[in-house]
């Protein structure tokens, strides 16, 4: 069996912090780091009973995952959740191939998500009612742009 293990930015965002922890996970044997993302959060932002703090650190788990990338060998990373329904599709698969280009190969657990927060949705001019189809264009879009044909080219 293997387990991987989340990081979260509740007590801030400290460089340090992240490569140290993401290094003793490695040291431990642990297969994979994965971070969350949330684009914007407000006062009120809620999932379930659980409210955020506005003020609550959520910085860019691609370019987190870069960062620890550079300071391990072997780590597996992955989102937990990327919230796809606010990212352009093309651009988010040029993004990840190229943190699994850089990676040498680790960035294997690409896990997404619709997204829980109706004001997230409206801040990122995002129609909460449509984010389940327009998740669904995007999963449609990337793996069209990452098959490629015989000769690797999408």
């Amino acid at each position: 069996m293997r387990f991987a293990i989340g990081y979260s930015t509740a007590a801030g965002l400290d460089p340090d912090r992240l490569v140290a922890y993401a290094q003793h996970a490695e040291a431990c044997g642990f297969e994979g780091l994965y971070l969350p993302e949330h684009v914007v959060l407000y006062p009120g932002a809620a999932l379930g009973p659980f409210e955020f703090p506005p003020d609550l650190p959520y910085p860019d788990p691609l370019d987190c995952l870069a960062f620890v990338a550079s300071a391990t060998r072997r780590l597996l990373l992955g989102t937990g959740v990327l919230l796809l329904p606010y990212h352009h599709p093309v651009v988010l698969a040029k993004r990840l191939a190229t943190l699994d280009v850089l990676s040498k190969g680790r960035m294997r657990l690409l896990t997404v998500g619709l997204g829980g927060l109706p004001g997230e949705a409206a801040a990122m001019g995002v129609d909460f009612k449509t984010r389940g189809r327009r998740t669904d264009e995007a999963i449609d879009v990337l793996r069209l742009l990452w098959e490629g044909d015989e000769k690797g080219r999408p």
